[in-house]
């Protein structure tokens, strides 16, 4: 009788655990699960679980997004596309940034540091490589202006020429698409005024960026702009 008592607990002791397990594998599965193929997936809870907000990934570019006045208050992720996510703590690609891989998932509050969980923008790429730049914002027939390196950040985009920038632009031009058919001139005056020197004595009068080129401005150049001018004179005269 002993024996069998014994193999009696030890037969409820079994069904009880295989009972436990197969309460805790549907919760463990279905996090993450609502997430269509090719769509971007956020929850407001860790490990894909909580209210679920989709941006399906129609195209490779995704605009900027802004959630609850400026911030996504996600706190998990689902990159079930074929792209890279790419996430900036700052509006218009600004500010730190991560990049998830496709097919990934992730808790926003593990990624960097810096990040802390904070999305005010983000975008899907071919590469983790093109989350590192925003050139792609400016369109044909434009001149664009932008507050960091390689297109990130805050842009202005203009057909004219200016005169003299507004003061939220003075001294902020950190990099330059010209996707006009002219020579963009820039000056570290109003009035098409200016010109630098550099550390070697060098002097330079008007930053010319080609139709069709972009570039992020190296020193003395950066962030000195006031004004700049479309010309279709290649020395800027």
């Amino acid at each position: 009788m002993k024996i069998t008592l014994f193999r009696s607990s030890l037969v409820l002791g079994a069904l009880a655990l295989l009972c436990s397990l197969l309460f805790v594998a549907p919760t463990t599965a279905a996090a993450y699960e609502n997430c269509d193929t090719n769509t971007l997936c956020f929850y407001d809870q860790d490990s894909g679980t909580g209210a679920l907000e989709k941006a399906t990934a129609r195209n490779l570019l995704i605009l900027p997004q802004s959630h609850n006045k400026g911030n996504l208050t996600a706190r998990s992720l689902h990159n079930n596309t074929t792209s890279w996510v790419c996430l900036y703590a700052d509006a218009y690609y600004g500010g730190t940034l991560e990049a998830v891989a496709p097919k990934t998932e992730a808790n926003l509050p593990d990624l960097a540091g810096e990040l802390q969980g904070r999305v005010s923008s983000y975008k899907l790429t071919p590469s983790k490589g093109h989350c590192f730049t925003g050139f792609e914002r400016c369109e044909q027939g434009k001149l664009c202006i932008f507050a960091e390196e390689r297109a990130r950040g805050g842009m202005y985009a203009t057909t004219d020429s200016h005169n003299g920038y507004a003061r939220v632009w003075h001294d902020r031009v950190h990099s330059v698409v010209n996707n006009t058919l002219s020579f963009a001139c820039f000056y570290p005056a109003a009035g098409h005024r200016g010109g630098w020197r550099d550390a070697d004595g060098t002097s330079y009068g008007a930053y010319k960026v080609m139709p069709g080129d972009s570039t992020t401005l190296p020193a003395p150049f950066a962030k000195t702009f006031r004004s700049h001018k479309l010309t279709e004179r290649a020395d800027c005269s």
